[in-house]
C-alpha cells in the first residue's frame, strides 16, 4: 500500500528536497540557501512548521508553515511554500484539509498565503472552500 502520509519533518535531506521543489515552481522568489535557513531556524523558534510527504522514497508533497499575527494583529497561520507533485493531484484536497486542520488546532483565526499565480484561477480552485482574496499586494523594486 501507498503511504501517502503528511508528517513534519526536521532533517537535512527533506529540506534540501523541498528547497529543490522551489525550481519547479514558475516566478519563485524564493532562494534556496535562504529558504532552507528559514526552515532550520523553524525548529528553533517553534513557529515555522515543515511538513512533507513521501511516497517510494520521492518527495510528492510539501509545505511550510508560520504561525504568527497579521496585520489587524490576529492569530493567523501563513502557507510559507506549499508544493505538489503534478502527477498526484489529488494531493492538493489532503493538503488542505491537513492545514485547516492545523490551523485549528494552533488556534489560528484565519489562513493566509502569497501568490504570484492568477488572482482568478486561485479563487477558481479555492474559492469553493471558503478562501476568499481580501488584499492585494502591490510592489515595485527600487533599483
Amino acid at each position: 500500500m501507498v503511504n501517502k502520509m503528511i508528517k513534519e519533518v526536521n532533517d537535512s535531506k527533506s529540506f534540501l528536497d523541498i528547497c529543490d521543489k522551489l525550481k519547479d515552481v514558475p516566478d519563485c522568489k524564493l532562494k534556496g540557501s535562504s529558504f532552507y535557513s528559514y526552515m532550520i531556524a523553524g525548529l528553533y523558534n517553534k513557529n515555522t512548521f515543515t511538513y512533507a510527504n513521501y511516497i517510494n522514497d520521492k518527495l510528492k508533497g510539501c509545505a511550510v508553515l508560520t504561525l504568527g499575527k497579521d496585520i489587524t494583529c490576529e492569530l493567523t497561520l501563513f502557507v510559507v511554500f506549499c508544493w505538489i507533485d503534478p502527477h498526484y493531484r489529488r494531493l492538493w484536497r489532503d493538503y488542505r484539509k491537513f492545514i485547516e486542520g492545523k490551523a485549528r488546532e494552533l488556534e489560528a483565526k484565519k489562513i493566509s498565503f502569497v501568490t504570484s499565480r492568477n488572482e482568478g484561477a486561485i479563487e477558481r480552485q479555492l474559492g469553493k472552500y471558503g478562501y476568499v482574496k481580501v488584499y492585494s499586494v502591490i510592489e515595485k523594486e527600487v533599483v
